[in-house]
């Protein structure tokens, strides 16, 4: 990972310019940078498995350890394909799991999901029955409504709305 300038130039000031994750990581499916410049990033692994990270990463380019496990949250049967922040701190995630469309709130300190948001933090869907079914992105519109789009295998296009509570 690299962050450069307007210009195109890499900004050198932070890390080596790269970020080196675990030797299992080879995708980084979304991320975005907070007003103070810090940034968040989603994960995955060599294998393709369905499980994510999301790695917190610090105006130096380094993970930050003061949030989650030494900067790195993991999300254990999901692939994350979206990370979006909220107003209040805490973040949305679109993805999939194994069939499903899923989405999953996290907690602002970064130590797992917001168990008030679906069941123990996830809200998955099942668009085609027996199909996959995945979210590519999604929007936070301005009343809270979470408004996520994805496809299923059936070439279908997915755009269903969430109502958290």
């Amino acid at each position: 990972m690299s962050r450069l300038f307007s210009n195109g130039q890499p900004d050198t000031t932070i890390s080596i310019n790269c970020i080196c994750f675990p030797v299992k990581t080879i995708y980084c499916h979304s991320a975005f940078i907070h007003d103070d410049g810090s940034i968040l990033a989603s994960i995955g692994g060599l294998d393709f498995s369905k499980d994510a990270q999301i790695a917190y990463i610090n105006l130096k380019g380094r993970l930050d350890s003061t949030i989650a496990t030494d900067g790195l949250l993991s999300i254990p049967g999901l692939r994350i394909m979206k990370i979006l922040p909220m107003s209040d701190g805490r973040l949305i995630c679109g993805g999939f799991n194994d069939l499903d469309c899923a989405v999953a709130r996290i907690l602002k300190d970064g130590q797992g999901f917001d168990k008030s948001f679906g069941l123990n933090g996830i809200i998955t869907t099942d668009v085609a029955g027996w199909q996959d079914d995945e979210i590519n992105t999604l929007l936070i519109q301005s009343d809270g409504k979470i408004l996520v789009a994805g496809q299923s295998r059936q070439s279908n296009i997915v755009v269903p709305r969430v109502q958290p509570k």
